[in-house]
C-alpha cells in the first residue's frame, strides 16, 4: 500500500508511457549539459512524467536547471513551439500527437525508461466488496458495447486514440515509480 493509504486496483490496458526531454529541431540546445543553469519547460510539478522522471534524471547527473510550468502538457508545449523555453519534458505520445497536429519538428535530447500509465487506486478503508465491484466494472468496459462506447468518448474527449479499457493491477506494478518519487523528494527537501 502506498503511503497514502491507497493501492492500486486497476491501470490502463494500454503502452507504456515515457518522459522526454525535447527541443525543437533547429535548436542550438545539442545536449542535456547545453541547459545546464538555464530555464526548462515542464507541464506541472504534480506531472509524473513530465517533471519527476526527468528531474530525477537530471539531478543525477549534476545538471541544475530553472523550472517554468506550462500548467499542463498542452501549456509547455505550447510554450516550446513560441520559443519562449528552449527545452521541455513531457509524456512522449503526448508530444508526438502534439507535434502531428500543430506541424512541429522536434529532436529528442533524452528519453526515460518505460513506465505504466496512471492507475486507479481504492483508499485501504474501503470494503474489499466495492473494491471488486469497482474493478469488475472498470475490466468488463472494454467486452461491453455501452463501455465501449463510454471509452471511446472519453479518449476523444482527451485526445487520445486507445480505447483499450483496464486491466486489474497492484502496487508491486508502480514499484518503479515509486522509487522515482522516494528518490527525487528525498533529495528535494519535500
Amino acid at each position: 500500500m502506498l503511503h497514502s493509504g491507497y493501492h492500486v486496483i486497476l491501470r490502463p490496458d494500454g503502452e507504456v508511457i515515457r518522459s522526454v526531454i525535447v527541443t525543437l529541431a533547429e535548436s542550438p540546445v545539442h545536449s542535456l549539459e547545453d541547459l545546464n543553469g538555464k530555464p526548462m519547460g515542464f507541464p506541472a510539478p504534480s506531472s509524473f512524467v513530465g517533471y519527476w522522471v526527468p528531474l530525477d534524471y537530471l539531478r543525477h547527473q549534476h545538471l541544475t536547471i530553472t523550472p517554468v510550468f506550462g500548467g499542463n502538457q498542452e501549456g509547455i508545449m505550447g510554450q516550446l513551439k513560441t520559443g519562449r523555453v528552449q527545452a521541455i519534458a513531457a509524456n512522449d505520445g503526448v508530444m508526438r500527437e502534439f507535434a502531428k497536429r500543430e506541424a512541429i519538428k522536434y529532436r529528442v535530447l533524452w528519453s526515460s525508461a518505460a513506465f505504466l500509465d496512471i492507475p486507479i487506486s481504492a483508499h485501504g478503508r474501503l470494503p474489499a466488496d466495492i473494491i471488486r465491484k469497482v474493478s469488475a466494472a472498470f475490466v468488463s468496459m472494454q467486452h461491453d458495447p455501452a463501455g465501449k462506447k463510454l471509452l471511446a468518448d472519453s479518449a476523444r474527449l482527451v485526445g487520445d486514440t486507445s480505447t483499450n479499457g483496464f486491466v486489474t493491477a497492484d502496487d508491486a506494478a508502480y514499484q518503479n515509480q515509486v522509487a522515482i518519487y522516494r528518490h527525487t523528494m528525498s533529495h528535494s527537501g519535500n
